[in-house]
């Protein structure tokens, strides 16, 4: 066990003044960052007419579907979103500040968030599809384009707590019984390993229950699902719980022992970082670049995953009726049509090369 001593006798340790200093090479990357966010913003908006999504005039329009009476609950996830994502940010800093180092939380918020340039390829391999009235980026935008319907502001402010939550309560958890463990017992000599095994099963039903209410909810719709392991089929908000839940649920499970803290006070990818020549004198930027590179591998993994479901044409059961009336249908592989829907339709953005059930 390493001694307080020997901590403030680190190198590598920074303290209160320095953490937090930026350079004038950060400010600069700040203020891009900000002019980058302002332009992508005034270019966003709630509506999709006029756009290769929208619905044609004079063309079928679908009820709106509703849950208790209330077709817009995609406004309180955003506020919530937007609550949570300064509450949790906010406390981060200032408890990053006061330890003198970025806090597991910090690491982890801004891991998760620098994901969601993923996002859109990560819906468009399940067939993900938002309510285009979330404030959106623009649908005509590279990248952006390959979303179903629309990208949301949404995803990115609250992604990082979605993991989080979770997280946290694993790691609740696992001290507490740990506590009561023998010392020379595997949960207390392998903690990371223990951490990780405790938080698969929960971050399943973590997801798989969020997820649940999420489509309920109307915030998005998974369009098309294998019909094997999958719940409520054929319905608006029918559901992959077995294929969704354990792979994304798989993902968020790796957060908690990327977040565990050694007796050290360290993570193990500041561990990691401290003994590579590249990040040894920057042991927080290489935290933070090897925990964004061990989630981007298991993101990706979740990606190609469905990805191989998407291009062998599994995923025969559609969400029924389309429940977007803003938006066309999306029917890359013509299921709607075969199973009834009512137009018009769009196949979207890298598609028409899946295999047909």
């Amino acid at each position: 066990m390493t001694s307080v001593k020997t901590l403030e006798r680190d190198p590598h340790r920074r303290s209160l003044k320095q953490f937090g200093k930026l350079t004038p090479l950060a400010w600069a990357a700040i203020a891009v960052g900000v002019v980058a966010v302002v332009f992508a913003a005034l270019n966003s908006s709630r509506g999709v007419e006029g756009t290769r999504i929208g619905r044609p005039e004079g063309s079928f329009v679908p009820a709106r579907s509703e849950l208790l009476g209330i077709s817009n609950w995609y406004i309180y996830f955003e506020i919530g979103s937007l609550v949570m994502f300064f509450a949790v940010w906010g406390t981060a800093i200032v408890r990053s500040r006061r330890r003198g180092k970025p806090t597991p939380t910090l690491l982890m918020i801004a891991v998760t968030t620098s994901l969601t340039w993923l996002d859109p390829i990560m819906n468009w391999a399940p067939y993900a599809a938002y309510d285009p009235r979330m404030f959106h980026f623009n649908v005509d935008w590279f990248w952006i384009n390959l979303a179903p319907t629309v990208e949301p502001w949404a995803v990115i402010i609250g992604y990082g707590y979605f993991f989080l939550l979770p997280a946290w309560f694993t790691l609740a958890v696992y001290r507490r019984i740990a506590a009561r463990a023998p010392l020379g017992s595997w949960l207390v000599r392998r903690p990371k390993l223990a951490v990780l095994a405790l938080a698969v099963p929960i971050c399943i039903v973590w997801d798989g229950v969020m997820e649940a209410i999420f489509v309920q909810m109307g915030f998005y719709t998974y369009t098309q699902v294998i019909p094997w392991g999958s719940i409520f089929n054929g319905t608006p908000h029918q559901f992959p719980l077995i294929w969704e839940a354990a792979l994304f649920g798989i993902m968020l499970s790796v957060a908690a022992p990327l977040m565990w803290v050694d007796d050290t006070g360290r993570t193990w990818s500041e561990t990691v970082a401290r003994r590579t020549r590249m990040f040894a004198n920057r042991p927080y930027v290489g935290a933070f670049v090897i925990a964004w590179a061990v989630m981007s591998v298991v993101y990706v993994g979740y990606g190609l995953s469905f990805g191989l479901v998407r291009a062998t044409g599994i995923a025969t059961s559609t969400a029924q009726h389309w429940r977007y009336p803003e938006t066309k249908v999306f029917d890359p592989q013509g299921y709607y049509q075969r199973n009834g829907e009512k137009g018009s339709f769009m196949i979207g953005t890298w598609a028409g090369w899946e295999i047909k059930r």
